[in-house]
């Protein structure tokens, strides 16, 4: 049922695409009708099989290639929930980017709602010689089903 309105909606941005929808419309509809379904009920679809999850990751790329924005920037300097999870997580950030690099500050984050929350991050790791590396990193927030990867997907920013 989630997929099948999913894929409904991705139908009438693709429909509408022709006639040139100004981009801040298109975010308007993303924001208003998609995320809004996948957000309704995320605790109980959320903690689906793995498969099943991946589908509904699959609808959510597909539309939001249509639609230029989908990918939500926010304040996470004073989002206390952000914030605490990087907390919770900084061992295991630094223990990805290896060597003896530390978190030391967020550049850029943006969330996109999947099953949980994806952060896309861009931090800044100071070794101890205090030299600066950047990397990117995503990280999921599921509080109903905490994985045993929260972090993943790093690479060096040049």
């Amino acid at each position: 049922m989630l997929l099948a309105r999913l894929s409904a909606l991705t139908g009438v941005m693709r429909r509408d695409g022709g006639r040139g929808s100004p981009v801040g419309v298109r975010i308007l509809v993303y924001h208003g009708l998609f995320e809004s379904v996948m957000s309704y009920a995320a605790l109980v679809w959320g903690a689906a099989r793995k498969d099943l999850l991946k589908k509904v990751q699959v609808a959510q790329n597909r539309f939001l290639r249509g639609v230029p924005g989908g990918h939500q920037q926010f304040q996470h300097e004073s989002n206390s929930q952000f914030l605490a999870l990087i907390e919770e997580e900084r061992e295991n950030i630094n223990s990805l980017v290896g060597g003896n690099l530390k978190l030391k500050k967020i550049v850029h984050c943006t969330k996109q709602v999947v099953a949980g929350i994806l952060y896309h991050i861009t931090a800044e790791f100071e070794d101890d010689s205090s030299q600066i590396a950047k990397y990117s990193f995503k990280l999921i927030d599921r509080p109903w089903d905490k994985p045993e990867k929260r972090v993943f997907d790093h690479k060096k920013v040049e």
